[in-house]
């Protein structure tokens, strides 16, 4: 049987350790970092939050709770406190920064670390880390909030940068026909419900009216670990999309809502597109061969990469 070698070489190369699951008993421990650290893996993806007393730890959600033995926001205790507290599986505290910075600069991997900031704010500490480490050509950053990729290209205008967001259609439009409008309105609902899950008309409401605009911190999106959530229609601003291309970054979309066309639009523009989160092998495959994403996140790239290595790809 005749292998696809753009297949294999997508497999082995662009795809993203969302949140290093697999490779740990908990998301984005120190001992899953370790163990992804001396894997195939050619990204690794973690989540960092600021606590109450300015610093940087790694971890998705906005508030503690199910995967840890405490309780509460991180924003609102100081380091010492969250060190006091393990995260359940590994049975360890939840990691810094610094710490997995450190694990990188010791390491003999040449994995890129993609930091998603998920809070606003201490851009100058990001980028004092990273050179301290010596990792500039190591780390990727990602963000849902725009300053924070801008102050960070003003620093290190060589570290590639990417934004997430939501693309969809503007759903109201007085041209509009009532066939489009309702087929919008259609697109807005599928993509809530792939997103979030189980539908609930309060985020129907909010996404309705943040199209092309990002929100301040709401409950039931933080709730999933999104404190802001852009909604916008097609490719990011002209002065951000400058940002991204100059830096060799580009936008991070959920792979439900977009297509082929939409890639190649990003593409015409210079921006590179990386699609989230795809676990179904079937799926993943179709996307790299028709779809075609520059690179993916998988909560299981562990299991991808070891069936790639397995099957002689």
């Amino acid at each position: 049987m005749k292998r696809d070698s753009s297949l294999s070489v997508f497999l082995k190369n662009c795809i993203v350790s969302h949140r290093i699951r697999g490779f740990g008993k908990s998301d984005s421990s120190i001992f899953a970092i370790e163990r992804a650290l001396k894997s195939e893996i050619k990204f690794i993806e973690v989540d960092t939050r600021h606590t109450l007393d300015n610093e940087i730890v790694i971890f998705h959600d906005p508030f503690l709770g199910e995967i840890t033995t405490g309780s509460g926001f991180i924003k609102d205790k100081t380091l010492k406190e969250l060190k006091r507290e393990k995260l359940i599986g590994d049975n360890i505290p939840i990691a810094t920064l610094d710490e997995v910075l450190t694990l990188f600069s010791q390491s003999e991997s040449n994995a890129t670390l993609c930091i998603d900031i998920k809070d606003p704010g201490l851009i100058k500490k990001y980028c004092e880390y990273v050179k301290y480490h010596g990792l500039e050509e190591n780390v990727i950053f990602i963000s849902w909030i725009p300053e924070n990729l801008t102050e960070i290209y003003e620093i290190l205008p060589k570290i590639p940068l990417f934004f997430s967001y939501i693309p969809i259609k503007r759903w109201y439009n007085p041209f509009l026909t009532i066939l489009n409008f309702i087929k919008n309105f259609l697109v807005i609902f599928k993509s809530m419900v792939a997103l979030t899950g189980s539908f609930r008309l309060l985020r129907l409401e909010t996404l309705l009216l943040f199209i092309d605009s990002y929100c301040e911190p709401i409950k039931h999106y933080s709730e999933k670990g999104w404190n802001y959530v852009h909604l916008i229609s097609g490719l990011p601003s002209k002065n951000l999309s400058k940002i991204l291309i100059e830096s060799g970054g580009g936008i991070c979309v959920p792979y439900q809502i977009i297509n082929k066309k939409f890639i190649e639009e990003a593409h015409s523009e210079g921006l590179k597109v990386w699609v989230f989160t795809i676990n179904n092998i079937g799926i993943l495959i179709e996307y790299i061969l028709k779809i075609k994403p520059d690179v993916i996140f998988s909560d299981n790239a562990k299991e991808i990469i070891e069936l790639t290595i397995e099957n002689g790809f």
